[in-house]
């Protein structure tokens, strides 16, 4: 199956947007990773223009933490209502166990222990009496690699070793999302997104996490006439927002705005089958698509040089292919469809064709053959080019 889009070319204007966190109105409290900016002149388009949106920088400190409130994934629950929480700090295995083991009321019951060649943590019951680990209850499983494990009754002297493996990479990437409206981006979780660009981590802890060349760079898009007002959020990959400890941080952003010119897509389907007609035999009945009427039509010039194997129903330069190979188009906007005035029937006569009359052709045992023709606008060129 192939297609063929047309937009323009080149942008009718290009802003560049400068964001400094600092400079917005924050809307969470505690959090300067959700905040509005005014623009004080407006980014506009017209109702036959797109305006497409990309981020071309960042720089943001790596200062949040892999284990906090923030991102609910430091608690323990145990023996049914007791809680140990960890501190919000970075971690190392040995930071752990050393965390936990010096907790008065949590390590005086459960003594920490870590396998460097299993990644994995376990807990012994130092007291003399049973003790439950309730990991389904925990927020922490994840982190500590207790994620499959079902709640435990540890008996005195016992252990508990986790099933996987000791985990503290809590953030994979950095998520900018706007309330700017766009129609080609989805999520596996959300379907429409509003993700404006996905950022590697690609430093460690108190350095500072760039936009480079590993970042593919999203084209998103945007149909509202006037851009003024704007909300950011930064979340790691679940959704939370990001706890920068109040650090600022920048970003960039480009606006380009392209004109909507209307363009066609033409989708084809060739049947093996089709490849062993020959001339005059009326072997394709005519559609059309607004009747639902159905003709049959001769096909008097199967396989001639450039026309494919619909002979005269779409013209040169439509296709260049040869009959089974599939159709190229190489024709401009305006001669995309080029058909001829009137097309033979098989049952003598003639059959009035427009130009812009949706139609599809099939053969007898109802094998499409060639699928609709219809006029389309530029932003779904633009969508087939970047989603």
């Amino acid at each position: 199956m192939s297609s063929s889009t047309t937009q323009s070319a080149n942008p009718s204007s290009t802003t560049y947007l400068h964001v400094r966190s600092k400079d917005g109105d924050q809307l969470s409290a505690g959090y300067n990773t959700h905040f509005t900016i005014n623009l004080a002149s407006a980014i506009r388009s017209d109702a036959d223009q797109v305006i497409n949106i990309s981020m071309i920088s960042a720089s943001i400190p790596y200062s949040f933490y892999p284990v906090s409130d923030s991102l609910s994934n430091n608690k323990i629950i145990y023996d049914d209502v007791q809680t140990f929480t960890l501190p919000e700090q970075n971690y190392d295995p040995y930071e752990l166990v050393r965390v936990i083991n010096a907790d008065a009321t949590f390590g005086a019951i459960f003594t920490a222990s870590y396998n460097y060649y299993t990644n994995k943590l376990t807990l012994t019951n130092s007291t003399g009496v049973n003790h439950t680990l309730n990991w389904s209850l925990s927020n922490c499983v994840k982190v500590l690699g207790y994620v499959d494990d079902p709640d435990v009754i540890v008996a005195a002297a016992g252990s508990s070793t986790s099933s996987g493996m000791i985990d503290f990479a809590t953030i994979h990437s950095i998520i900018l999302r706007s309330n700017l409206a766009q129609g080609n981006v989805l999520s596996t979780n959300a379907g429409q997104s509003s993700i404006l660009q996905k950022i590697n981590i690609n430093s460690d802890p108190y350095g500072i996490i760039y936009l480079d060349a590993t970042d593919i760079r999203q084209v998103s898009l945007s149909y509202a006439p006037a851009i003024d007002k704007i909300e950011f959020r930064l979340e790691d990959q679940n959704g939370k927002l990001l706890q920068l400890s109040e650090i600022n941080y920048e970003f960039s952003l480009l606006f380009e705005v392209f004109h909507l010119d209307p363009v066609v897509h033409a989708e084809f389907l060739v049947p093996e089958s089709a490849q062993r007609l020959t001339a005059n035999q009326p072997q394709y009945t005519r559609r059309d698509l607004t009747t639902g009427s159905l003709t049959p039509l001769v096909n008097s010039t199967v396989g001639s040089a450039n026309a494919g194997p619909y002979g005269n129903i779409l013209t040169p330069p439509l296709v260049n292919s040869t009959v089974g190979s599939t159709p190229t188009v190489n024709s401009t906007v305006g001669s995309l469809f080029n058909l001829p005035t009137t097309l033979a029937s098989s049952t003598g006569g003639s059959v009035a064709q427009s130009s812009t009359t949706p139609f599809s052709l099939t053969r007898p045992e109802g094998d499409l053959v060639e699928s609709r023709h219809i006029a389309h606008v530029a932003s779904e060129a633009i969508l087939d080019l970047i989603v």
